[in-house]
């Protein structure tokens, strides 16, 4: 039997459903998080093999030592996921530490989180096929494409192409991150708002300089200055078959 190791099962709360089919596959789950055995949902509880419980998901040494266990008491973990973009660092290192290949590696996390590195596995994309493209605008009458500029060189298709600029979107999350942070404190302790309290009127989440991208909303926005400077160039978009820019100040 193949060893999962699920993080934070309960949290969202509709994540046992992932372990339950998992189990249910023929796969033993283990799950690990910070809220005490008893206080879990059933349905939790009947979708893992095995809990156990850290003080804190943020302490990562804890986290380790609790994959360790399971290592230890199973052998080799051939699965560890959280299914949360807050824990993708947390996820990869553990990956890397315990030499689970199934997933991303520490040295993934620029191309996945920074978009940095080799661009050039951007700058292609299924809409430059045409047999996609034709199906699009047989079955749902697409004929025009919504595109983000993000910093490297992009080949559009024939046809209407609309570019966004200067702010994309670089990762979203399921619930809202900023509902989360001013609610419970943290933004991976996320919740399906019953009412939205308009946090992001006032409030974003901040990021070093270099960075150059703020979070709002339920989102991640990145800025591309190499936009601002050519917005005026009408005839450059053209050569590059986009034929309307939209701009987006978030």
């Amino acid at each position: 039997m193949k060893n999962f190791v699920f993080l934070s099962p309960n949290f969202p709360t509709n994540y046992w459903k992932f372990c339950k089919e998992l189990k249910d596959n023929g796969m033993r789950v283990l799950g690990i998080g910070d809220e005490p055995y008893e206080q879990l949902d059933e349905n939790v509880k009947n979708s893992l093999h095995e809990y156990y419980k850290v003080g804190s998901l943020e302490n990562y040494d804890e986290v380790y030592r609790a994959v360790a266990f399971f290592a230890f008491k199973y052998g080799r973990i051939d699965w560890l996921e959280s299914n949360n973009e807050y824990w993708l660092e947390q996820d990869a290192k553990l990956r890397t530490d315990f030499n689970i290949t199934t997933g991303f590696q520490v040295q993934d996390m620029p191309r996945m989180k920074y978009k940095s590195g080799d661009t050039a596995l951007f700058q292609h994309n299924s809409l430059n096929a045409e047999f996609y493209r034709t199906y699009l605008r047989d079955t749902f009458g697409i004929r025009r494409y919504e595109w983000e500029s993000c910093g490297y060189r992009q080949e559009f298709p024939e046809g209407k192409n609309s570019i966004h600029v200067p702010f994309y979107q670089t990762n979203t999350s399921q619930y809202c991150t900023l509902y989360a942070a001013c609610k419970n404190g943290e933004r991976g302790k996320q919740e399906l708002p019953e009412s939205c309290p308009g946090y992001c009127r006032e409030k974003v989440f901040l990021y070093p300089k270099h960075l150059k991208m703020v979070g709002r909303y339920n989102s991640l926005f990145a800025l591309d200055e190499s936009t601002v400077s050519g917005m005026e160039d009408t005839e450059g978009w053209k050569e590059k078959r986009i034929d309307r820019i939209v701009v987006n100040l978030l």
